[in-house]
This record gives C-alpha cells, structure tokens and sequence, in this order.
C-alpha cells in the first residue's frame, strides 16, 4: 500500500512538470524525472502506445500503438521545420497482422520489429515472429520486410550484439539470449545467466556498449508483487559476468504493466511504456543503481 501510494503522489508530480511539447525538438538534455514523450502527439489518452525507438538525430520516433487501428501497428513521428508531425504508420507496416515492439538500428539502416505475419513457406499468422527491413542511408525509403526469426523484442549493441527474447526458452527462464555476428551471419542464441533471466525476464535493453541491460520481470517483491512485470537493471562486471538485478524503483516502476523499455543511441535518454503511456528521462540515474 505504501508503495502505491508513493507511485500515485509521484505520478501526480509529474503531471503537473512541464512536458514537452509538440515544437520542442529532441535534444540530449532530457528530464531527470519521468516525464509523458510528446503527450497528445504520441502518449494519448484515447490509445494505447508502448514499445518505442528512437534515431540517434533524435528527428525519427517509430513506437507501438493499439487501438487507432484494426491490429497494433507500428507508427512513426518525424522533426521537420519546427514541429513533430502527427504519426502515421510506418511504410513496412501491414495492417492485416500486428506489428510492434520495433528497434532503429544506431546507423539508422536496419530497424527489427515483430509480427504476427506469416513467415516464409507458410499462410498461417505466426505469432513472436521476427522481422527486419533496411535502407542505404536514413534519407532513403525501406526495403520490404524480411523473416529474421522466431523470438521477439531485439535491440542491438555497438558491437553488433543482438539481444532478444527467446520464445523457446522463455518458459524455462532463459528467456533472454544474445547472438554474435558471424561473417555468414549469426550464432546461435546463448542464454544469459541467471543473475538476468530468472523470473520469466523478457524486453532486454542492451547499453549501447553493453555496460548493463535492463529488462523486465515477474519478482515477487517488486512493485508487481509478481502478477505484473517490473523494470530491473543488471550490470556488466570483470570477465562478462552480470551484476544480480536491481529494480529500478517506485519512480519508475507502478503496481501494474511495467514492460518495453528502450534506450537512445547515444545511452543517455530512457524511455520505458506504463499502462498503455511512453514516458522519458535522463538515464544518468541509472549508475547510481550499481
């Protein structure tokens, strides 16, 4: 009960903060404490929006949304002479399935997302299906989609480094794997160590340069009480092990959906999903959860 109502008093402050608004571009100065992204722009109160990516400009928005149309569809929102335009569906999406949960490459080429399309040789919907597209330079169109594989939620660290969900090891807490770039293409998917995938932990967000991951997870003790996900951060230690997960706290973390996290290209801005809102902060809180 203390915890609720420490979230209810916090979220109460922050509506009442400045946010920023729809002829405010996106600079690398963002908020110390959570704040609504682009509120009536993106964050609305008619929809549900959740899952986001961010251009390394800071000038492209692609993000999840649920309820304007038929199925989820992955939207985009652009900086162009002043003001942030109202966000249309992306070129790539198909209205006949869901599409979500996207991810810009720091390059601004390759952009990953989920699908319920089907995949290569078959006509059934196939669920935690993995897509990709890709363009020669930010400036020009994407290409069309391409299957990648089954799983979900990827995003990508300087190196090269997939993380994402492993649908076929979900169930058994190894939810959360990593693939290497190969010069014919991926390795196989490593689970990380428990220290990261206990709990069913799901939605990995890698540090740009893998210096910690945060995710989500069903502990017990967390603002979920283990019936809804909290937002948990594990550190890069000596020889590539992993600090034990530190949940990100009351000011973050609610009693209900707390899942989709992602981080800017350059590591300083978060931006995490609640109950159907994108919020955003600075990310320099997060070194003092180590």
């Amino acid at each position: 009960m203390k915890n609720y109502l420490r979230y209810i008093t916090n979220l109460i402050l922050l509506f009442t903060l400045s946010v920023i608004s729809a002829t405010a571009p996106i600079n690398k100065i963002a908020p110390a404490f959570p704040e609504l992204f682009l509120p009536g722009i993106v964050s609305t109160s008619v929809y549900q929006e959740f899952s986001c990516t961010i251009s390394s400009d800071m000038k492209e928005f692609y993000f999840s949304r649920t309820g304007q149309f038929s199925n989820t569809t992955i939207l985009v929102s652009y900086y162009k002479d002043g003001y942030w335009s109202d966000p249309k569906p992306a070129h790539f999406t198909n209205p006949e399935y869901r599409d979500l949960e996207p991810h810009l490459t720091a390059d601004g080429t390759t952009l990953f997302f989920d699908s319920t399309r089907p995949k290569p040789g078959s006509s059934s919907p196939n669920n935690w299906g993995m897509w990709v597209v890709k363009r020669p330079d930010r400036e020009a169109p994407w290409g069309n989609p391409e299957y990648f594989g089954q799983g979900m939620f990827l995003t990508t660290a300087k190196s090269g480094n997939l993380y994402y969900t492993d649908i076929s090891t979900y169930r058994q807490s190894k939810g959360i794997s990593v693939r290497i770039p190969l010069n014919d293409g991926y390795s196989a998917p490593t689970p990380l160590p428990q220290e990261v995938n206990r709990n069913f932990a799901a939605h990995p967000v890698i540090a740009p340069d893998e210096s910690f991951i945060i995710f989500d997870a069903f502990y017990p003790d967390g603002q979920g009480k283990g019936n809804f996900p909290d937002y948990y951060i594990g550190f890069r230690e000596e020889r590539g092990s992993w600090s034990e997960a530190v949940n990100l706290g009351d000011v973050i973390n609610g009693p209900l959906h707390n899942n989709c996290a992602s981080i800017s290209p350059d590591g300083r801005i978060l931006f995490y999903s609640y109950e159907g809102d994108i919020f955003w902060l600075s990310a320099e809180f997060l070194q003092n959860l180590r």
